[in-house]
């Protein structure tokens, strides 16, 4: 039928209670939002006082499809309407998510969140073909492939692992759970009859996700989360909305600056900003104007900092900045260690030193700290794209010196059994890796001229040492750290 965002819900319903419903919705992404679209849903086609007869509801962590597509075939006992829902399914988990399901188990586990931890490792297991067992015998970190998704083993796991058993839950069942789904799409419910289904991710490229399309109404409920420009705009925007919302309808005001203090003791979290937005209305009781001396006053700080706010500050030469948020990631056990800051710094410290390479050289006159980005996309880019085109060339050049001898022996072979060579080089040494995302360089540049190309090389020296020093154990880590955030952010 169609996808509408979750905004859209509410129209949705009004047109869906003159028109009907469809027969099954799909509603993903953010949690907090997908359990908004999905009680609002919810009320409008069921009222509570009906639920007991005509209304059942599945977690997605243990059911089984037969069971639903029994109930879901089956009429209610008072007629009607009937809804089924499958709550935080796993229908569209596959073995490329082994990563990402391994970090939202890490993730619910560090918010105590142990059941939903459960879900997503027992999921990780299905695919694999693995029981808890399993990890008890075998080592865990080669099984649950954790060098690839960056997830440490650790007591989490333990906390986790223990759950599962305590609680006797089973591993999903591997049969093509989708596969009976969509085979009765194509039959049809029974009229009346509903199917919800909740989740926080799907694949568009799903045979089911394109039935569901096709049958019914998909509510995408998703927000970026990365890192982006893009991305922190429309956070940004979804935040600002929710809270003017709040404030409206409770006929109270902000001064300025009560998003920016709510944001930063919030970050990106949409159920805790929901809950400190809350926090600020009781507080403030009957007043009708809320300020950022209430956000202080109320909230303590529960935002967990990216890494790349703590490389802007070094970057940026803001030693205030840089030590809050060294010391806040340190002891948030958002990194583990020191060396994981160092080696951050260490790669922003190499991009400034090739900027200011290409700065300081033949290409670079015509760039300057002042110029408008899009000045600098038609003028400067074009030979930043030459000069790293320049050095695309330069190392096929060299490859091919160093290449073996027997290296078209090697050619021929791999074209008669049909396996392909790996073009090209492979190299970080870019100064624009994917061009058409030009901001980024944009801002690179503008920190480069905050160095000189002496400071910048010194500066690589003692980064080489202060590893030197923390690896050996001679020196304490953080305060080894500290010293060389300070001597890059000092004047």
């Amino acid at each position: 039928m169609t996808e509408i965002s979750y905004k859209e819900i509410e129209t949705h319903i009004q047109e869906a209670d003159a028109s009907g419903y469809a027969p099954i919705y799909l509603i993903y992404g953010d949690e907090l939002l997908v359990a908004e679209a999905y009680r609002s849903l919810l009320d409008a086609m069921i009222p509570e006082a009906s639920r007991s007869l005509n209304f059942e509801a599945f977690d997605g962590m243990d059911a089984e499809m037969p069971d639903i597509l029994e109930r879901l075939n089956t009429f209610s006992l008072l007629g009607g309407t009937k809804v089924v829902a499958l709550v935080s399914t796993q229908l569209f988990d596959t073995s490329k998510d082994l990563s990402s399901l391994l970090t939202r188990a890490r993730q619910a586990a560090d918010a105590n969140d142990n059941r939903k931890a459960a879900r997503y490792l027992l999921s990780v297991l299905s695919i694999q073909g693995l029981t808890l067992e399993d990890l008890k015998s075998g080592p865990r970190r080669d099984l649950l492939k954790m060098d690839a998704s960056g997830v440490e083993d650790g007591e989490w796991l333990d906390r986790v692992i223990t759950f599962c058993r305590e609680h006797e839950l089973s591993l999903p069942e591997p049969r093509d759970q989708a596969g009976l789904l969509q085979e009765t799409l194509g039959k049809g419910f029974p009229a009346g009859n509903h199917l919800v289904i909740t989740t926080d991710r799907v694949d568009r490229r799903k045979k089911l996700y394109s039935a569901i399309d096709e049958s019914g109404i998909i509510v995408d409920c998703s927000i970026p989360k990365g890192d982006r420009r893009a991305d922190r705009q429309v956070q940004g925007a979804v935040l600002k909305q929710r809270l003017e919302e709040a404030l409206r309808k409770q006929g109270k005001t902000m001064s300025p600056g009560v998003f920016e203090a709510l944001y930063e003791k919030s970050g990106f979290d949409l159920r805790t900003f929901t809950a400190n937005i809350e926090k600020l209305i009781d507080y403030t009781g009957d007043l009708s104007n809320i300020s950022p001396q209430d956000v202080e006053s109320v909230l303590t700080r529960t935002k967990r900092d990216p890494i790349y706010e703590f490389t802007n500050a070094v970057t940026g030469r803001d030693m205030e900045g840089a030590l809050f948020f060294m010391t806040s990631l340190l002891d948030s056990g958002e990194i583990s260690h020191p060396l994981q800051l160092l080696a951050a710094v260490t790669n922003q410290i190499r991009k400034l030193i090739l900027i200011r390479e290409f700065i300081d050289g033949p290409n670079g006159g015509v760039w300057h700290a002042d110029m408008p980005f899009q000045r600098f996309r038609q003028e400067v880019m074009p030979r930043i794209q030459d000069h790293d085109a320049s050095l695309t060339a330069l190392l096929e050049e060299w490859a091919r010196a160093l290449a073996p001898e027997n290296d078209d022996q090697t050619a021929t072979k791999a074209s008669k059994t049909g396996k392909r060579r790996k073009k090209g080089v492979q190299t970080d040494l870019y100064i624009a890796p994917n061009p058409k995302n030009a901001y980024p360089v944009y801002l690179m540049m503008k920190k480069a001229g905050l160095f000189s190309k002496k400071e910048l090389l010194d500066g690589y020296a003692e980064i080489l040492e202060a590893d030197v020093a923390i690896k050996t154990g001679g020196h304490q880590a953080r305060g080894v750290l500290e010293r060389l955030v300070m001597r890059f952010t000092g004047t």
